[in-house]
């Protein structure tokens, strides 16, 4: 693997501690797709105004307003989730740039050939984590999280699965198995 490839792992890594359980993946997720329209928005208006020369800078502004947004919307809506997800919304943003940088680099066009595949990842991700690690759903709510249980009694060892360990262990497995399984979503244009 390159690195470009590896940069490309990298923005997923400050997701992944907080994608723990579906309700986080969620907002998460959320994140990610209002900043890409967000960022094209700004894309489109810098393209009108020709303001090429400035356009990563009015771009790096125009997405930190639009952050703090998503901040107060959220706060609105769930006020309680807030509070143990704000650092992990800056990193989202964090990542997002990164991203959205190295794929109009690597591919010649912006974020959007690989937002579904990065959304779906982000979402199944979490999903998985919570069912397997907790033995639950949850989907947010005003008051934090609704969880439905679907097992009661998971063997304590399940619990791992978690955890910020557990998620950058299956993050190892999933990037070996894409490469061997899925060459072509790792051969990047420009080694």
């Amino acid at each position: 693997m390159n690195k470009k490839n590896t940069l490309f792992l990298f923005a997923l890594c400050p997701i992944l501690p907080a994608a723990s359980n579906l309700g986080y993946g969620t907002i998460l997720s959320c994140l990610i797709l209002w900043l890409f329209l967000s960022s094209y928005i700004l894309q489109k208006i810098i393209g009108r105004l020709e303001l090429q020369k400035a356009s990563k800078g009015i771009e790096l502004m125009g997405l930190a307003c639009s952050l703090s947004l998503f901040q107060v919307v959220l706060q609105g809506i769930f006020p309680v989730l807030i509070v143990s997800l704000e650092l992990y919304i800056i990193l989202t943003a964090f990542s997002f740039f990164i991203i959205e940088n190295l794929s109009a680099a690597l591919f010649e066009s912006r974020l959007f050939p690989q937002l579904p595949f990065f959304v779906l990842f982000i979402l199944l991700f979490s999903l998985v984590r919570e069912f397997f690690g907790y033995g639950t759903i949850s989907v947010p709510v005003p008051d934090g999280l609704y969880t439905i249980t679907v097992f009661e009694n998971l063997p304590k060892v399940t619990g791992f699965w978690g955890t910020t360990g557990a998620a950058f262990i299956l993050l190892g497995f999933i990037v070996r198995i894409a490469q061997i399984r899925i060459p072509a979503f790792f051969s990047l244009k420009g080694k």
